[in-house]
């Protein structure tokens, strides 16, 4: 098949650790392995190596990730989405393109036009939206001039009202709606249920694997991986790990990850007294990021809102055990009492307590990782979900073929 991939995320990368930039990476470099030929349109592309079957073409030169201003973010999302359509169109016609698949971003507004190509149209997986205190991006150009304040109410009215019919015409185009959770059905249109299979991200258990190594060091070993934000509720994972220190003063917090208030929170860090307890390494090269579980106790994320969790099922398939908090996609992922213990978002105490338990219990740590291991082997190995893309494709292309001869006749 030849499929071309309508946005490979804000940035098309074979080793920056974003988990949209993983994503498509990783969807894209099984569907090249399995024989096709796979082209890929991303608005920045960051590669170290060349891979066979795949051409990326960058698009505009769009640093949507560090754009400055929050008018320019919406703006170029527009002109993207144009440029987009119209390279779609161009390698429809030199190529012969079989089927079109826009997977990430894909939430609510970030449309695509590449469904008016004459080819079956995909788009998704759609996840939640993040929705909470500090996690919209608006929140990251509160400090932008009065002109730019303006600029941006404008292209804010046009992108929840025009932007809006045009996600919601790219979601009826669609041959197929993909979502990543059974939460984000509750916010799609009934009449797209038919067609909107709930296809989990993945991980690549090769990579992300269980290593049964011996430790260098004897302390208490608590990993953090994700966006150094409020929302991820960093903020009560520092406080928990005030208490989880009154057990084991050796306790040792790796935080893996950048972001707006990572100087804030290095600061809350010698507030709180735990400069010897808390370590942040800021952006892990993603090959590198598999050690990093591997070397730890107990993963924790305790976000105030998480659409997916992808450090989740990386931690579960290097065979440890979670602790996390019930909100967004995540009660689908951790199987509580089996896979991790999940604790009410803002609850400092809450996630002590769930460390200090597992701290003190390495049987059940060994056993919630062995079926961590196992659930992700069975469910979210990239090959298994590929897997279902290909399905996905092969039978878009049929129907597409047989209601093209229908027309004719």
């Amino acid at each position: 098949m030849k499929i071309l991939i309508s946005a490979g995320s804000y940035v098309f990368s074979d080793y920056l650790p974003a988990g949209e930039i993983q994503i498509a990476n990783d969807i894209v470099n099984r569907l090249a392995g399995r024989g096709h030929k796979v082209y890929v349109l991303a608005p920045l592309a960051d590669l170290k190596t060349k891979i066979p079957n795949i051409e990326v073409f960058e698009i505009g030169k769009y640093d949507f990730i560090n754009s400055k201003k929050y008018a320019d973010y919406l703006w170029n999302w527009w002109k993207y989405s144009i440029k987009s359509y119209l390279k779609c169109k161009e390698l429809f016609e030199k190529k012969r393109i079989d089927v079109v698949h826009h997977i990430r971003p894909a939430y609510p507004r970030k449309f695509s036009l590449c469904w008016k190509i004459p080819a079956p149209f995909i788009y998704g997986p759609l996840s939640l939206p993040i929705i909470g205190k500090g996690t919209s991006r608006k929140s990251r150009w509160e400090k932008n001039s009065l002109i730019d304040k303006i600029k941006s109410k404008i292209v804010d009215r046009l992108e929840m009202t025009v932007g809006q019919h045009l996600w919601q015409k790219t979601l009826s185009k669609a041959y197929c709606t993909p979502v990543s959770v059974k939460k984000t059905l509750d916010l799609l249109p009934k009449r797209l249920v038919e067609k909107t299979p709930i296809i989990p991200l993945g991980v690549d258990t090769r990579k992300f694997n269980w290593v049964n190594n011996e430790k260098t060091s004897q302390s208490l070993i608590i990993f953090f991986a994700g966006t150094i934000e409020s929302y991820k509720g960093i903020k009560y994972l520092l406080k928990g790990m005030q208490i989880v220190k009154k057990s084991y003063p050796d306790v040792k917090l790796i935080m893996a990850g950048a972001g707006i208030e990572f100087e804030y929170f290095k600061t809350l860090t010698k507030k709180l007294a735990l400069n010897g307890n808390v370590e942040f390494l800021g952006p892990v090269n993603f090959n590198n990021m598999p050690k990093l579980y591997q070397q730890c106790d107990i993963f924790c994320l305790p976000s105030m809102f998480e659409a997916f969790g992808m450090s989740i099922i990386q931690a579960m398939s290097c065979g440890k055990p979670v602790v996390s908090t019930r909100v967004g996609g995540i009660p689908e992922i951790i199987k509580e009492e089996k896979s991790g213990i999940l604790v009410p978002p803002g609850d400092a105490e809450g996630l002590a307590r769930a460390i200090i338990r597992l701290a003190k219990n390495k049987t059940l740590r060994q056993k919630m990782g062995v079926y961590n291991r196992k659930l992700c082997i069975a469910k979210y190995d990239w090959d298994v979900i590929v897997g279902r893309f290909e399905e996905i494709y092969e039978k878009a292309i049929k129907d597409w073929k047989r209601n093209d001869k229908l027309e004719v006749h």
